[in-house]
């Protein structure tokens, strides 16, 4: 089983992408110099707006999410994972983790990058400040049958 979502958002030239934990993508219009964990601004959707099927998919215990950030021609690649406890009803931002920590604000939780990690020929791209493609998509593992 899979389920995808498709989330539109702006670069912004004060992207840094300096965070070691984390990396978050907000629909707030705007960006400040102490946003260092935020790739992306202005997002046509938050963890609220995703539909319930995603949302049930992202809450599996065996659910893996592949996250793609998409600016130019740049693309990055991350793996994460779901969790029975993730609320993901915040309004706002969205936030991936290399962690098991969990919030509203929490999409992901175990991810293999933060934004520190990001390769800078993306985030150079996403700070020229256009469009950013963030495509999520969840599926579950598949169980070992012996």
């Amino acid at each position: 089983m899979k389920e995808k979502v498709t989330i539109i958002c702006k670069g912004h030239p004060l992207v840094t992408a300096t965070h070691k934990t984390t990396f978050e993508l907000t629909c707030a219009p705007y960006l400040t110099e102490k946003g260092n964990c935020i790739i992306a601004v202005n997002c046509n959707k938050a963890l609220k707006h995703f539909n319930e099927k995603v949302k049930d998919l992202i809450r599996k215990e065996n659910a893996l999410i592949e996250i793609k950030v998409k600016a130019g021609n740049k693309t990055e690649i991350i793996k994460a994972h779901g969790h029975p406890d993730l609320p993901l009803n915040h309004h706002e931002d969205m936030v991936v983790r290399k962690s098991k920590f969990i919030c509203s604000r929490t999409l992901a939780i175990l991810a293999d990058k933060a934004a520190i990690d990001f390769n800078r020929a993306l985030i150079n791209e996403i700070k020229k400040g256009g469009k950013v493609i963030v495509t999520v998509e969840v599926s579950t593992q598949k169980e070992c049958n012996i």
